[in-house]
């Protein structure tokens, strides 16, 4: 038996026309790419990530993180020279960290390390 949610759900996805409470059912990829100042060194730039990784301990909802530095070949990074992926078991929940006291001290210095960001999320 195929409940009428099952079908409204589907339904809604198709058509990427989500009402809130199932957006709040979909994960939620939070990319964050990072133009690091020139002056900071490697050993800075570790323990930066050491600390964003470090908040998947101190905030509900993350279930995936990883980072690095821009590898590719192609040359099409615009500039940013790190990044971070994380994904979050919901919406509710990467909007909880957004407004995360842990979060905003670690953004606090992330500003003070780079020249640029940009953040980009989707559903999944």
């Amino acid at each position: 038996m195929v409940s009428l949610f099952s079908i409204e759900y589907c339904w809604l996805d198709i058509e990427y026309g989500l009402e809130t409470t199932e957006r709040n059912l979909l994960m939620i990829k939070h990319i964050v790419l990072l133009k690091i100042k020139e002056t900071q060194t490697s050993e800075e730039i570790h323990n930066l990530f050491e600390k964003i990784s470090a908040l998947q301990d101190k905030i509900p909802g993350i279930m995936e993180y990883s980072s690095g530095a821009y590898s590719s070949p192609e040359g099409l990074n615009h500039g940013y020279t790190h990044g971070f992926i994380m994904t979050f078991k919901s919406a509710e929940s990467r909007d909880s960290y957004l407004k995360n006291p842990e979060h905003e001290k670690v953004k606090e210095e992330i500003l003070t390390m780079i020249d640029d960001a940009l953040a980009f999320d989707f559903d999944m």
